[in-house]
């Protein structure tokens, strides 16, 4: 639910600053970044090297 809000809030303000995007690239582009570190997606993913490592002794490349 809250990211939910947050896309929408990033996805307004991208359509407001739209002339602007190219000066604030560097910033859209960290907060894209940050915004999809925090998906729950990531999370799983993490957690699945997490239990090949534990499992195997090693991790997979």
């Amino acid at each position: 639910m809250v990211e939910g809000f947050l896309k929408h809030v990033v996805t307004a303000l991208m359509i407001r600053a739209r002339p602007y995007l190219f000066s604030f690239w560097p910033l859209l582009r960290i907060l894209l970044l940050f915004f999809k570190s925090t998906g729950l997606e990531d999370y799983s993913i993490a957690a699945g090297i997490a239990d090949t490592t534990r499992s195997t002794g090693r991790r997979c490349s």
